[in-house]
């Protein structure tokens, strides 16, 4: 990402990450050193059947959520809703919560984190996966670094 100033990103546009080996895919549209630390942007792409991140909780960041497409199953604290295109969801800090792809077909959200920080993660989890599957104490480190906490 351009780091401290305005920029313009065309669909497509963004650094694309492959999330485990199961097809999601995330594209980091702003980051903190584009954003100046105020918030991170990430197109998500969850595949169908894909359990997504069990439920967990961020201490130190907000989260939206925006679908574009699909169904998404979203957690957020007690309730469970299946989410159509154009739902907005705002996660508290603190609240546990997750999401997955609901359909047999394609999902596309937005998912946005503030501060930003939490992209970081999805970066180096991606990394981590690419190497192969990292072994249970490599992922609980890496979520105790980003703030990523398993309820």
């Amino acid at each position: 990402m351009p780091a401290g100033g305005s920029y313009v990103l065309e669909p497509g546009q963004g650094e694309r990450l492959a999330l485990r080996d199961r097809g999601a895919v995330a594209t980091i549209k702003a980051d903190g050193h584009g954003t100046g630390g105020s918030f991170g942007l990430v197109e998500s792409a969850p595949a169908p059947g894909e359990p997504g991140l069990a439920p967990h909780r961020h201490r130190h960041a907000d989260e939206a959520l925006y679908v574009l497409e699909g169904r998404v199953r979203a957690q957020v604290g007690e309730k469970t809703a299946i989410a159509g295109p154009g739902t907005f969801i705002y996660i508290a800090r603190g609240t546990v919560h997750a999401f997955a792809n609901a359909g047999d077909g394609p999902a596309k959200l937005l998912v946005m984190f503030a501060p930003a920080g939490l992209e970081q993660y999805l970066k180096e989890t991606a990394r981590a996966y690419a190497a192969g599957a990292p072994d249970a104490a490599a992922v609980a480190a890496l979520r105790r670094r980003h703030d990523v906490e398993m309820a």
